[in-house]
Order: C-alpha cells, then structure tokens, then sequence
C-alpha cells in the first residue's frame, strides 16, 4: 500500500482491494530493475523487500488449490516456477507472499480471481462453446496431461489454436468455460 503512494508524488490516488495484486507486480518490477529509491521508500519496517521468484497473481490463483504451503511449494517447483527449494530469508518471504495472497482471496478478491470447478458440464457450457472448438478440447487435454511445465501448457493452447486455425482467445474461453463455466480466469498454463 505504500507503493501505491510512493510512486507517484504529488498525484492523486484512489485505492481498491483488487489492485493488489497489480501493485505487489509493479513493486516486483522495481525490485527487479533495482529502483532503489522506489525500493526505499516503499519498504515498510520489519519487512524487507527481495526478488520474489513467483508473482502474486500466481500464488493467489495457486494458493486456492492446494490445502497447505507445502504442497504448494512442491507444484510450484514442479511447475518450473521455482528453480530450486528456496532457504532462509527468500522462503519467508515467498511464504509471507502465500499467506498475504491467501487472504486477500479469502476476503478481498472479486469473484472473477476465485477459482472453482464445474462439477458437471451442462448444456449452459456446451452450447457456449463453438462446435469445432469443443471437438479440440478432448485431443488438447490428453496432450497437456502429459505436460508439467505452465509455459509448455500454455504454448501448447496456442499451437493447438493456430494448427486448428481457431482465434487462441476463443480456446482458452473454450476452456475456461469447461473447467470454470467462466468465459475469463488466470492464467491456463497453472
């Protein structure tokens, strides 16, 4: 939240809950390009500001799968998001990010950011998915079963799109409303 004001002196601000997750990114940005100044100022005591491998966006859309951290740590490892098993000062810190992402979704967050699940695929979807899209969606999940990595997952919607000439933004609405029953949701490749 100090971000928010630190970033842009003298200027007027308004403040919602769901930009938080766009603030932690831009935040992020300026560890990254090392802004020290912006660093500086946005830095509250007791809390250290470091390179966080994994995005808040991430780890909230994440954190509502998964029952504990640790099962979350090994996903996102899995996943290729973490290189390696992170000690010490950067695992409170991505722990820290965990806990603050999981109650910002539990409290805060717009229903389009929480995820849930189709128990069952109703007419509803079916008929809201074009024909010649739904016929890919069975050939397309058994291969990205097989796939591990979210960037590989996700080029892999996309190569499938173009082979099969359909529009990519008409196959991940295709599949979110498979999986969700929303035509929107995070990123596929998770």
């Amino acid at each position: 939240l100090k971000h928010l004001y630190m970033k842009r002196i003298m200027k007027s601000r308004s403040f919602s809950w769901r930009d938080v997750p766009t603030l932690e990114l831009e935040l992020d940005r300026a560890v990254a390009s090392g802004d020290s100044k912006l660093v500086e100022y946005s830095s509250v005591a007791g809390r250290a500001l470091g390179r966080i491998a994994v995005d808040y966006s991430t780890i909230a859309s994440m954190a509502q799968l998964f029952p504990d951290t640790d099962s979350l740590l090994g996903k996102l490892l899995e996943m290729g998001l973490l290189e390696k098993e992170p000690k010490g000062v950067q695992k409170e810190a991505l722990l820290e990010r965990i806990n603050h992402a999981i109650a910002w979704v539990e409290k805060y967050a717009p229903e389009e950011s929480k995820l849930s699940f189709l128990e069952t695929f109703s007419e509803k979807e079916k008929n809201a998915i074009d024909s010649a899209v739904r016929e890919l969606l069975i050939p397309l999940s058994e291969k990205l079963a097989k796939l591990n990595n979210a960037d590989e997952i996700q080029q892999e919607i996309f190569n499938s799109a173009k082979a099969n000439e359909v529009p990519p933004k008409q196959m991940f609405k295709a599949i979110y409303l498979a999986l969700t029953g929303k035509e929107r949701g995070p990123r596929a490749g998770m």
